[in-house]
């Protein structure tokens, strides 16, 4: 077993939902102020991170010393060699900024060799130092219920790959939400399997990083012009991410797998060979600010309409128990400037038994002090609409 740091981002319900539906809850052996560490039967590499969309950074433990100090860095870069100046860096979740600079400082101080270190890690100075190569590393100080870990970093988010799937990809379209890829992997890891439907594919998000993870998928949409957007896309991810499929892409077969379709009117046809559900289904109409709270409510019963119409009808036609739907449903934030209300989605959750779901939370009951959640709220602050991930179960017929 080893064990491993995970800096987890913004959102931490929802990164420990994602860590606990891929790894286990009994993999987790500490929370502390951003950082999770976690216990693998396994070595945790670059091809492990770049499928979780919620954890920014791995380090790997390298001892329990008693005692956290410079000469742990020192002895561990002077064990390696160097044909160019070293760039070091250490993050903490304990130390605040002046005494990492401190540490920095007694590193570069007590070494030998030609180095300079780096007083802010993001995967951005990071990648302008050399990445994870022989002249870049980056140390952690860490401490987890009184016991301290000493790390390094051995994995980091793709930064440039995440912006290229985002923004690069032909067919795009602010009307339809703009599902961020890294949302996407999260609740793919939330509904597991190895197939994935959607039959609100957009311009394929979910569909690109299911591809990317390995798993078969097919969607479907009730527009034209985004069935037509998805293939476009689903084919420049073929051809543009050689690297990531070692030189043998999928074969995609869009014909079949990419087709025109209302998800309330579902078909038992479109789950074959389906194990879950994953999809972002309408977010409403493009939202300027300028809306009224009487409006904002009005539409949001519209939408909670459509969303118990689509469960409806795949409740109809699904016939395997322990079927898996995890989907995002819109929250609109109020027009108030100060302390605004949001709409949620009223009465849709309290229907759900009747139509033979449950809910299964997605932050189960833990010993970190992490509260135990139902459904988890994604949003940020510069946003008019957020999004609730839930995770349904149905019972099948």
């Amino acid at each position: 077993m080893t064990k491993y740091i995970f800096h987890i981002g913004t959102n931490l319900h929802l990164a420990f939902a994602e860590v606990v539906s891929v790894y286990g809850l009994k993999s987790i052996k500490g929370y502390q102020r951003d950082y999770l560490l976690v216990e693998l039967n396994f070595e945790f590499t670059q091809s492990h991170l770049d499928k979780l969309g919620s954890v920014i950074e791995v380090y790997q433990v390298l001892s329990e010393p008693s005692y956290l100090d410079e000469n742990l860095i020192a002895d561990d870069l002077s064990s390696h060699s160097f044909e160019s100046k070293v760039l070091f860096g250490v993050s903490s979740n304990f130390l605040d900024g002046k005494h990492k600079l401190d540490v920095l400082k007694r590193v570069k101080k007590n070494v030998k060799f030609s180095c300079r270190f780096l007083e802010s890690i993001t995967a951005a100075s990071i990648k302008s130092g050399g990445a994870l190569n022989v002249k870049t590393f980056v140390y952690g100080f860490f401490e987890f219920l009184n016991v301290k870990y000493f790390a390094r970093l051995s994995a980091i988010q793709d930064i440039d790959s995440y912006s290229r799937r985002d923004f690069g990809k032909p067919y795009r379209s602010a009307k339809l939400g703009m599902l961020p890829p890294k949302l996407s992997q999260v609740m793919l890891n939330l509904a597991g399997g190895k197939s994935v439907y959607d039959p609100f594919c957009g311009t394929g998000t979910i569909l690109i990083e299911a591809i990317l993870a390995g798993k078969k998928a097919k969607g479907s949409d009730l527009q034209t012009v985004n069935i037509e957007g998805t293939k476009s896309n689903l084919q420049w991810l073929v051809d543009n991410f050689q690297y990531h499929f070692g030189g043998n892409p999928p074969k995609l077969n869009l014909e079949k797998n990419v087709f025109e379709a209302d998800a309330t009117k579902m078909k038992s046809t479109y789950l074959t060979g389906v194990d879950c559900i994953v999809t972002e289904g309408f977010l409403g109409a493009p939202k300027r600010g300028t809306e009224y709270d009487k409006e904002l409510e009005s539409e949001i019963v519209e939408l909670g309409e459509l969303y118990y119409l689509f469960l409806k009808a795949l409740a109809k036609v699904n016939s395997l128990a322990g079927f898996t739907v995890v989907l995002t449903l819109p929250v609109f934030k109020g027009s108030k400037p100060k302390d605004p209300k949001n709409f949620f989605i009223e009465n849709l959750v309290e229907k759900l038994p009747a139509l033979g779901y449950s809910v299964s939370a997605l932050v189960p009951s833990n010993d970190f002090g992490i509260k135990a959640k139902e459904s988890v709220l994604y949003k940020r602050n510069d946003q008019k609409v957020f999004r609730q991930v839930y995770r349904l179960t149905h019972r099948g017929k």
